[in-house]
This record gives C-alpha cells, structure tokens and sequence, in this order.
C-alpha cells in the first residue's frame, strides 16, 4: 500500500530509516520527493541479490510516500531473518540504508 501525506513539499531527495528496525514481519519505507521523478525502491540481501522490487521504474510526484514491505520476496515467500538493504535509485541519485529482519 502506498499513501502520500499532504505536507509542505520539500527540496531533496530522501530516504529514511524503516520503521519498525528491526521488524517481523512488516516494516514501513519512507522516501521524500522534491520534485516528480521516475524512482525504483528494491530490496536486497546481504549478498547483493534482489529480494522483493516494491517501486519498478515508476513517476512518483514530489512529496512523502510511504511503503510497506511484508518481509515477502518477488516469488511471494517470506523471507529468512537477517540484515536486508533496501535502495531508492532516481535518474541523477541513489541512496541504501539498512534493515534487519528479526523472527
């Protein structure tokens, strides 16, 4: 699910640290707009690999959004405990943070 706040728009390009961290099995992703672009948010392992692409190459106007990974991979299944990286990638910037996933 994804929900975009009403706010006064900001300037930047964000990502914040998922909320509840560590989690089991739900966690919520923040990332901040100032302006529309064409973002991915993926998850990956600690190897590297894609786990789940919860945003493909999709526009996403300026402000907050908010999604919600339940812990489940692209194929449906849940995924083992352990630390994950989740990265929002736009056409000019890239930022990753860490998560980890306790059960």
């Amino acid at each position: 699910m994804i929900e975009l706040e009403n706010r006064i728009l900001p300037n930047v390009f964000e990502l914040n640290q998922n909320f509840p961290n560590p989690f089991n099995p739900n966690t919520r992703i923040q990332f901040i707009l100032g302006q529309e672009e064409l973002v991915s948010l993926n998850i990956f392992d600690i190897q590297g690999r894609l786990v789940k692409s919860l945003v493909n190459s999709s526009y996403y106007p300026s402000g907050y959004h908010y999604i919600n990974w339940d812990g489940k991979n692209n194929m449906g299944t849940q995924v083992p405990s352990g630390m994950y990286v989740y990265k929002l990638v736009s056409e000019n910037q890239t930022i990753a943070r860490k998560m980890v996933l306790m059960k």
